[in-house]
């Protein structure tokens, strides 16, 4: 029996869970760590589009079918020119979904994320944790993640979902795709989140 892959994911928001969630879908074994002590996000409504509607189908089709329930499919949508001070058009839900296979959907915020929690497994996720640093370890083909108090975690692979001004990206020795592409598959690569990762699924 293969070993899975051990993927740790650094932050703990709707990007990081999303991620966590597809792969264990493909088989790995993911640990997602995240600074803060408690597990909540802000209670508001979150509009997701089209593709992102799509990509939830490919990351778990129970996971859409979730956000199918919990959300609302949105009306129409009216376009609005801040310049002139009027409408110039308008999107019929119809038609986006004829052309994107997908209507916008805006769900809770804060069930959203529940569900994403649920979908990945409490047990997979280490709060309290702030990402630090990492090593990589080329000859044994794996890398260590580094939170503040010394606590270390080791993996295969090291995913940045820490936001916009992420720490692990700013880290990556080389963000080039030749890298991505020709490096052995479970060498510990740190890489862009989900264009490359639903290429697996």
């Amino acid at each position: 029996m293969a070993v899975p892959v051990r993927a740790t994911i650094v932050g703990g928001g709707i990007a990081g869970l999303t991620t966590g969630v597809a792969l264990k879908r493909i088989g790995y074994q993911v640990r997602v760590i995240e600074k803060r002590k408690a597990l909540d996000t802000l209670p508001q409504g979150l509009t997701l589009q089209p593709a992102a509607v799509k990509a939830l189908d490919r990351v778990s089709p129970q996971l859409k079918e979730s956000v199918m329930k919990m959300g609302q499919t949105s009306g129409d949508i009216s376009l609005f020119s801040s310049l002139r001070n009027s409408a110039v058009g308008k999107l019929r839900q119809s038609e986006i979904v004829d052309q994107y296979g997908a209507p916008f959907i805006t769900v809770p915020r804060q069930e959203f994320y529940q569900a994403l929690v649920s979908e990945l497994g409490s047990e997979n996720i280490v709060l309290g944790k702030q990402f630090k640093e990492y090593f990589e370890d080329v000859k044994q083909g794996t890398c260590r993640a580094v939170c503040i108090g010394g606590t270390d975690y080791t993996s295969d692979i090291i995913i940045g979902a820490e936001g916009a001004y992420s720490l692990v990206s700013e880290m990556i020795p080389c963000t080039s795709l030749d890298r991505l592409q020709s490096a052995p598959f479970r060498l510990p690569l740190l890489f862009p989140l989900l264009p490359p990762l639903l290429s697996f699924l």
